[in-house]
């Protein structure tokens, strides 16, 4: 009992209350979706990813988002994502979606298949202090038509 009152204590003294704590635990969550939802073989596409966070949490800028489709032929990725950060400042502008662009192989076969989008980034709590990296996985439907 002794301890617990010590804890609140300490957390009193710093200028935390318990509402802050628990917010402070709350969870980023990305979402990737297609420009489109059908591409025909030799065709480019986007992968857009958005950003769901929680109050007073962002999304830095550095170290970058990375994107990765493990485990597929489908498509591939080119180049590194394109995001749009807040003037001056390691800040994700979450209000924008970031575009990591793909192509599908002129060979590729006529399919729909849901691909495994990885999702890697940095968001960090503006009143705790504190930055975490988070890899989500997003299923998205992809239908290769016939040229």
């Amino acid at each position: 009992m002794m301890r617990i009152v010590a804890g609140l204590a300490l957390l009193a003294a710093v200028g935390l209350s318990m509402p802050e704590m628990l917010r402070s635990n709350d969870r980023a969550l990305a979402d990737v979706r297609l420009s489109q939802p059908s591409f025909t073989p030799g065709d480019s596409g986007l992968l857009l990813v958005s950003f769901r966070l929680p109050p007073d949490h962002h999304v830095n800028s550095e170290p970058a988002v990375d994107l990765t489709v493990p485990g597929q032929t489908l498509i591939k990725l080119c180049g590194t994502p394109v995001v749009s950060s807040q003037e001056d400042s390691n800040v994700l502008n979450t209000d924008t979606p970031v575009c990591q662009k793909f192509f599908v192989p002129r060979n590729a076969a006529i399919t729909s298949a849901s691909l495994d989008v990885m999702v890697t980034y940095f968001y960090c709590s503006d009143a705790a202090g504190w930055c975490r990296m988070r890899t989500d996985t997003c299923r998205v439907s992809l239908n290769i038509l016939s040229p």
